[in-house]
């Protein structure tokens, strides 16, 4: 409910015409392709994501899951994923970005909750990788 400095989320094109963009699942995220040119918006645009913990908590487990299989499948990977390939070393690394390069310290309470949720997502999606690496064959989903 507090407007944050950053956020650990790259840009996305939000606004284009219907029929010039296709959607492409990149691990749990939809990524529209546009079919023409794309700029920059030079407007704030605020979104607001609000849920309960709880809600929050079984849609980032679920996350977690199908970005295991993106890091799994991928052939080739950006800074960013490999970073968060090293499990022990992503949870902290997203927090740390999120307070300090992102500026969220500056934002007080609600930027110290942003960077520990992300710090715990990126937990899951640690626990998730580990868990392949212990039990290749585990059921998924679990």
């Amino acid at each position: 409910g507090a407007r944050l400095r950053g956020s650990a989320y790259p840009p996305v094109t939000v606004l284009y015409r219907r029929d010039k963009g296709v959607y492409e699942q990149d691990g749990h995220a939809h990524r529209v392709v546009i079919n023409g040119e794309v700029r920059q918006l030079h407007a704030v645009m605020l979104h607001d994501d609000r849920k309960p913990l709880s809600r929050w908590l079984r849609s980032q487990d679920a996350y977690a899951a199908q970005e295991v299989e993106k890091l799994a499948r991928a052939t080739t990977l950006g800074l960013t994923d490999r970073v968060r390939k090293l499990r022990l070393v992503a949870p902290l690394a997203v927090f740390f970005y999120c307070l300090f390069v992102q500026g969220n310290i500056l934002d007080g309470r609600a930027g110290l909750f942003y960077a520990y949720q992300r710090m715990l997502a990126e937990t899951l999606l640690s626990l998730h990788l580990l868990q392949d690496d212990v039990q290749p064959d585990a059921e998924k989903g679990n």
